[in-house]
């Protein structure tokens, strides 16, 4: 999972815990609410290609 890699790479693994209806800045979520749009931009740049050059 993508999500736990910048945790481990900062100061080790940490147990991530997931509650689908948590709010996040007060709107609870649907699937794909921060998916990128039809028209979005993605950048070619890897989150491991971007860290390992930090």
């Amino acid at each position: 999972m993508p999500c736990l890699s910048v945790p481990a790479a900062r100061s080790g693994p940490r147990e991530v815990v997931t509650e689908p209806q948590a709010p996040y800045f007060g709107a609870v979520l649907e699937q794909a609410s921060l998916l990128p749009g039809e028209h979005a931009r993605v950048a070619q740049t890897r989150l491991s290609e971007w860290s390992a050059r930090r």
